[in-house]
């Protein structure tokens, strides 16, 4: 589906490095195959386009807001896992300068400040699941925000799919689930792996007493957190 929408932003954010006495800063504004709170993930190559026409130099905004400009972006890359960017803070400006000591606080404090872009949709499609696979954006700006992601998000969207009535065939929630535990750190095997235990068992419980998804939900629980700690 080929279809211009006005600006969103990914409803997940992205932990970026410590930020330097100078204001500048690098880290993932976007991560592949990493599904948001709003049920989109972004595809390997979405960003090919808008980065031959901006390099990267876009706005740097305080959490979406075009109030609250704090710098600019000097460059951005495609790698294997997201868009890479290096950015500057404008220590020259009061929101700039309040942003560099918060995220210098953060970083004593052994956290983070995330980064979150903003974008507008030029090509995408929909799973059966109602997953939104973005194959290319534009990136209007990237934000800084307070929040990093977090597990939760994963384990929300995961139970959205699996304990939804009006779920698609097996195959293609399998699938989709695959995406959000690759998001959330897992390997391809791994996330393969956790699947085929997690439905392995749901087959075994329905065959037995034709009981919900709940089961599989804390099974998933409980190897994410298994993969997150190894």
């Amino acid at each position: 589906m080929s279809k211009l929408q006005t600006k969103q932003w990914i409803k997940r954010s992205f932990e970026i490095k410590a930020v330097q006495d100078d204001g500048s800063f690098e880290g993932y504004a976007s991560v592949f195959l990493n599904l948001d709170n709003a049920l989109d993930i972004v595809l390997r190559g979405a960003f090919t386009e808008t980065l031959t026409k901006s390099g990267g130099a876009v706005p740097i905004l305080w959490a979406h807001d075009p109030n609250e400009p704090l710098g600019f972006g000097e460059s951005a890359i495609e790698d294997t896992k997201g868009l890479y960017v290096k950015g500057q803070i404008n220590l020259e400006l009061q929101k700039g300068r309040e942003m560099h000591s918060m995220a210098k606080m953060a970083a004593k404090a052994g956290k983070s400040i995330g980064l979150s872009i903003g974008y507008v949709a030029r090509d995408y499609d929909y799973t059966d699941s109602g997953i939104r696979e973005l194959k290319a954006v534009d990136m209007v700006e990237y934000s800084l925000t307070l929040f990093p992601c977090n597990e939760e998000a994963t384990i929300v969207s995961v139970k959205s799919i699996v304990e939804s009535g009006e779920a698609p065939e097996i195959s293609k929630k399998k699938r989709d689930i695959e995406y959000i535990l690759k998001g959330a750190g897992c390997s391809q095997k791994e996330a393969k792996s956790a699947v085929a235990v997690i439905f392995d068992k749901r087959d075994a419980v329905e065959e037995e007493t034709k009981t919900d998804d709940k089961a599989i939900v804390s099974q998933l629980e409980d190897l994410l957190a298994t993969f997150k700690t190894t």
